[in-house]
């Protein structure tokens, strides 16, 4: 309803946390893929400490959200400000399904 009354799917909050952002977070699927058929800005980071939407699904073990964002051109070598990847925070995690991943991609 809200992106059928051309809502910005870009909007972030106070924190600069967009709803791409949070979908991913909380690994919901569904939300994320809506967002990024709706032309969701799948590279928007965090001003805070430059986390990515892929960097967030990484560290959650966020399997298939991670798939969708790089299978949408999510840019995977986006750091944050501690100069920390989407592939070393999944590695660092022990989120090898999501290291696979990145090595097939």
């Amino acid at each position: 309803m809200l992106i059928n009354n051309k809502a910005d799917i870009n909007k972030c909050d106070d924190e600069e946390v967009s709803p791409l952002y949070i979908a991913c977070q909380e690994g919901h699927t569904e939300v994320v893929q809506m967002l990024i058929n709706n032309k969701a800005d799948i590279n928007k980071r965090r001003d805070t400490d430059r986390e990515s939407p892929l960097y967030i699904a990484c560290w959650k073990g966020h399997t298939e959200v991670v798939q969708m964002l790089i299978n949408n051109k999510a840019d995977i070598n986006k750091c944050t400000e501690n100069r920390e990847s989407s592939i070393f925070i999944a590695c660092y995690k022990g989120h090898a399904e999501i290291v696979d991943f990145f090595i097939e991609t």
